[in-house]
């Protein structure tokens, strides 16, 4: 057998286990990047104490523990949960099981917790939340994203909510949303099904705080809103249309499951979304071979888009309309 080279734990460093979820350069976006294989690489080491902490964020969120910090450095007490506005986290410790996607929580104006999508069932989050006061509800975007939503669920007693579409993903669900209307099932909480990505994906509003799954994103190093169609699992004309429901809303900070959160005036969001839908009325899709990691798309995954998603489609266009 070959011999693996011992990584350099002089410096920080990425070991070849990552799995590219690309969550390392949304959190440290100038100091990591992607090697040609799209893997993670730091392009260069922190320089001072705001990157040093980007750095530890990194490592801690990363599903696979391929970030290593030098040998010897102490890690600080406060990497996450990380404040991004009043109320709003993201909490790091991102699950594998969810590829590497970013979970939140708001405390809402209304005075409830929410926990959304799944990070790892860690002490350290279970501590915060008990510090908050707990947590009301448990809400998931969609399939790819339930990490250890139900064991956090269990434990403060929350209701745990997920969208028909997806429920197989959380058998444990307590709520399940139906149907493709805007709805507001929890006082403060507007639901958006935004079916493509997968065909449970909803959007959930809460105070002009937009969660999207991995439906959108802010694109860092483009500057833009934008969705990759080789991450769109289920279908691309279902993608485009369920992200001109957006333009309706009104939010002034969006939180995506995997690429980057931002915040922006409601006017400079629906500008930045009426150029993302322009780009993405001229953008290709066909259904995916092949996972980002290069593993063959699964079975089941097949048999769901022959005997399944048709029929959502269907439903999907007469609930909501083509235009």
């Amino acid at each position: 057998m070959a011999n693996v080279a011992e990584p350099d734990r002089s410096v920080w460093t990425i070991t070849p286990t990552c799995r590219i979820c690309r969550a390392a350069w949304n959190l440290a976006p100038g100091i990591i990047g992607a090697k040609e294989d799209g893997k993670a690489a730091f392009q260069r080491q922190p320089e001072n104490d705001e990157e040093t902490m980007q750095a530890w964020r990194a490592a801690l969120a990363c599903p696979t523990g391929s970030i290593l910090a030098p040998r010897g450095l102490k890690m600080p007490d406060n990497v996450f949960p990380q404040v991004l506005a009043e109320n709003l986290y993201r909490l790091g410790y991102n699950d594998n099981d969810t590829a590497g996607a970013h979970p939140f929580f708001i405390r809402s104006s209304a005075g409830l917790n929410f926990l959304i999508d799944g990070p790892r069932y860690v002490p350290k989050l279970v501590e915060f939340f008990e510090q908050q006061g707990g947590l009301d509800h448990v809400l998931l975007t969609h399939r790819d994203d339930v990490g250890a939503s139900a064991k956090y669920a269990e434990r403060f007693g929350a209701r745990l909510w997920i969208h028909e579409n997806d429920r197989s993903a959380s058998p444990q669900a307590t709520d399940i949303l139906t149907g493709y209307a805007i709805s507001e099932p929890i006082p403060g909480v507007t639901v958006i099904p935004i079916p493509g990505h997968t065909i449970g994906s909803v959007a959930f509003l809460i105070d002009e705080r937009l969660f999207v799954g991995d439906s959108l994103s802010w694109e860092l190093a483009d500057r833009r809103l934008w969705t990759n169609p080789l991450r769109c699992w289920d279908d691309w004309d279902m993608q485009r249309r369920s992200l001109k429901r957006l333009q309706d809303f009104r939010f002034t900070y969006m939180l995506a499951g995997h690429g980057g959160s931002i915040g922006f005036p409601h006017e400079r969001f629906q500008a930045e979304l009426a150029t993302c839908l322009a780009g993405l009325a001229t953008t290709s899709w066909q259904p995916l071979t092949h996972l980002p990691n290069g593993v063959p798309i699964p079975d089941e995954w097949k048999v769901l888009w022959a005997n399944v998603v048709p029929g959502v489609k269907k439903d999907f266009f007469a609930a909501v309309g083509s235009a």
